[in-house]
């Protein structure tokens, strides 16, 4: 029978095997160490555990480190250890196109005011900077794009911990700090990606125009689409990298290296996942005069993070109320 108790300090119920009792575990919503309740058998309570016991054997993982299992709520990883504001190892895990849509709505609605109050802060900010910004000639472009990633980092780490029913305040929007140079080398690097892919796809219309001007369009026009294509698949594989940096605190390359190796399998459904939610939120916004902005901003933004954890098998808000055997 599973043992349910709460944890100490969030007083989150937490659920885990009956053969993990008396062990230390880290609460997975706030990080706190509790001991596993012990006792004879019956709710709530279980014998105690073997030496090395997996309290989520059921799932079929195990440790794969004695780092690993030192904590029993950590899934094991192929990863390396956590940092940065990550809450447990990580393992690779599949999109399911409503699952995404469904889960990011349940998550949303738990705290929908504040995440709304964050995404219009930010956007305000990133206007205001913006609108500043235009009367300083090319160093305000170089001062708004830098406010812009530093601002867009703490709504970043915001959404991360409200989709894992962290409790988080409003301030953390102003945390980027940390973080800014890693996401600025990925975001000049991605952008020198991005410029690459553009240069080899046109240059063959540069050729094409030394021979005629028909030539030239035509191989601009196929340029220009396999351009837009490769752009859209290198955005797909990156795609989990930033987020990577915020919640593991990795370099940015061991970023763009495991984006690419969660994204296995995962390329379609995102795509699918961000052509639909795009299309659905513009249609929602054009039907109800711009208002539909105040539902569609914080959920496409909450939408981000639960993609990431998902991607990344960690649990969310609403399987943390439900117990880690709820996952």
């Amino acid at each position: 029978m599973p043992i349910e108790f709460r944890c100490t300090q969030c007083n989150k119920l937490l659920r885990t095997g009956d053969d993990t009792a008396g062990k230390e575990a880290r609460c997975p919503a706030c990080g706190t160490v509790v001991t596993i309740p012990t006792g004879t058998a019956g709710p709530g309570v279980s014998f105690p555990p073997p030496p090395g016991a997996n309290p989520f054997g059921g799932i079929g993982r195990q440790p794969s480190s004695p780092a690993d299992s030192g904590n029993p709520y950590q899934s094991p990883s192929p990863f390396g250890p956590m940092g940065g504001a990550s809450q447990g190892a990580i393992a690779p895990g599949k999109l399911d196109f409503a699952d995404i849509f469904t889960r990011t709505w349940e998550i949303l609605k738990l705290d929908w005011g504040t995440c709304l109050a964050v995404v219009v802060i930010v956007m305000a900010l990133n206007f205001g900077v913006n609108l500043v910004s235009g009367f300083v000639p090319l160093l305000g472009i170089f001062i708004a794009l830098l406010f812009g990633i530093w601002i867009n980092i703490g709504q970043a780490l915001f959404f991360l911990k409200k989709a894992r029913g962290q409790s988080v305040e409003i301030g953390e929007v102003f945390q980027g700090g940390p973080y800014f140079g890693k996401i600025l080398v990925l975001t000049l690097l991605i952008l020198l990606i991005m410029f690459g892919i553009l240069v080899v796809c046109l240059l063959p219309a540069g050729v094409g125009s030394l021979l005629s001007g028909e030539a030239a369009v035509i191989l601009a026009i196929v340029g220009a689409i396999v351009a837009i294509a490769l752009i859209w698949y290198v955005m797909l594989v990156l795609s989990q990298s930033n987020y990577l940096i915020l919640d593991r605190n990795v370099g940015v390359i061991d970023s763009l290296k495991m984006s690419k190796d969660l994204m296995e399998g995962n390329k379609l459904a995102l795509f699918l996942i961000g052509l639909v939610s795009g299309v659905l939120g513009a249609l929602l916004m054009l039907m109800t005069c711009g208002l539909g902005m105040l539902v569609v901003a914080p959920y496409l933004t909450m939408m981000q993070a639960v993609i990431y954890l998902t991607i990344t098998n960690q649990p969310t808000a609403e399987q943390m109320q439900a117990g880690p055997m709820a996952r």
